[in-house]
């Protein structure tokens, strides 16, 4: 595994975005080998970064999914600004019922984009699951997100946390105060066993440092007093999310990682 400094970041088309999400999704593009034919699917895409810039580099085709109705806004404002308008389509959908409807009418992605969690909003294996009916053999998805780090976990008790997180940590982020539901954040190993589990291969895995992670919540909570777009997509999640990252590293003790995975369909 290698660590975020471990490639070269740059700046999101002028706007510094989650710890390397940029820049990682352009590597996945190009390993993918995508081009102008290329189809590319970005589910749970807020402000859809990532796809807009590969969009920019490539001409590529990207279906941007997401149902808040401020993200497809932003999505709209942000192809514009971009003159991508044209290659990016947003659409204001649930992910899951987009994947279906999607699978129904035959379409299949040469790139699917899983950033910023939506694996643990929906669940890890539910989503893996119905990606793997929309994404062509030989395939790219990234999958981002929290996972558990540094944590020993008895074999048998993967799914329980035995030491190291405080009670209110694990409640907060697996009960959410931002989203309806329970959040579901896997140990790093049970990330990439999962994975792997669903007939992908994988080609980077990677872990954002706690400087890029932290810089990134306080770039969101300057948005969110701003009243910037996507940082308004649930309300006081900047705020919120911002504070309450800041204790699960109290005494130096850190809890979550930020887990960033590139893959490949087998078939």
């Amino acid at each position: 595994m290698g660590t975020i400094e471990d490639i070269s970041l740059s700046d999101g088309e002028d706007e510094l975005w989650s710890p390397g999400s940029v820049s990682f999704s352009l590597v996945a593009s190009q390993i993918g080998n995508v081009n102008s034919e290329s189809l590319i699917c970005d589910l749970g895409a807020g402000g859809a970064v990532s796809s807009v810039a590969i969009a920019r580099r490539t001409a590529a085709n990207v279906y941007a999914i997401d149902y808040s109705q401020i993200a497809i806004d932003s999505i709209s404002r942000r192809a514009r600004e971009y003159s991508v308008l044209g290659n990016v389509k947003p659409i204001k959908m649930d992910v899951v019922q987009y994947i279906q409807k999607a699978h129904n009418e035959g379409l299949v992605f040469d790139l699917i984009l899983a950033e910023g969690g939506i694996c643990g909003v929906v669940g890890h294996a539910k989503l893996l699951s119905e990606v793997k009916t929309i994404i062509k053999p030989r395939g790219v998805l990234i999958v981002t997100g929290f996972t558990y780090k540094g944590i020993s976990a008895q074999a048998g008790e993967k799914n329980k946390i035995i030491a190291g997180v405080p009670r209110a940590v694990s409640e907060y982020y697996e009960q959410t105060r931002f989203s309806q539901g329970r959040r579901e954040i896997l140990y790093e190993e049970q990330l990439l066993e999962t994975i792997a589990s669903f007939g992908f291969s994988i080609v980077m895995n990677f872990c954002a440092s706690q400087s890029h992670w932290s810089a990134y919540f306080q770039r969101m909570h300057r948005m969110a007093e701003m009243d910037i777009d996507v940082a308004r997509q649930h309300p006081h999640l900047a705020r919120l999310t911002g504070i309450d990252e800041a204790f699960h590293n109290l005494m130096g003790r850190k809890h979550l990682s930020y887990s960033i995975v590139i893959v490949r369909a087998l078939s």
